[in-house]
């Protein structure tokens, strides 16, 4: 025992290339786990941020619904546009089913008001007092990213 303890020749060749071969099959998975790991985390802020968008969008065309609030047109902020199905002459998008707004929508509040924009489409009045619509978001590139559908009791229209 006390004899392989003293032996000062050190390592050969053939121990280093044996030992860097297996550094280098334990160390390929390990690189794969981070990497994908570091995209998981990409794709999950993208899909946590879109849904927080979609949210905003929802909260803008539920308070222009109910409580006949503007919406503005992306490319034309001072265009007015409501969603109220009660209103004197309420927009075009209630004429079919289908129909969906014109124009692309800016979101109300937020700092991603320039990256993303929206349209909605009218689905049906399936019950008297319900409206269906379904809020289409899209990038401000017109890419089409999520949608969301939603109803709306007209009970609680002004």
């Amino acid at each position: 025992m006390f004899k392989l303890l003293k032996n000062n020749k050190g390592m050969t060749i053939t121990e280093i290339i044996t030992a860097l071969a297996v550094l280098g099959i334990i160390s390929i998975p390990l690189m794969a786990v981070f990497s994908n790991s570091v995209l998981l985390t990409k794709m999950t802020g993208n899909q946590l941020e879109i849904n927080a968008v979609m949210q905003i969008a929802k909260a803008d065309v539920v308070q222009s619904v109910k409580n006949d609030v503007r919406l503005c047109d992306f490319s034309d902020p001072d265009k007015e546009i409501y969603l109220n199905p009660s209103r004197p002459t309420p927009d075009a998008i209630y004429a079919h089913v289908g129909n969906e707004t014109a124009a692309f929508l800016e979101l109300g509040t937020g700092n991603l008001t320039e990256k993303y924009k929206y349209k909605v489409r009218y689905e049906d009045m399936g019950a008297p007092d319900i409206v269906r619509l379904t809020i289409k978001l899209y990038t401000a590139q017109e890419k089409f990213l999520s949608e969301l559908k939603i109803e709306v009791s007209s009970r609680d229209f002004q």
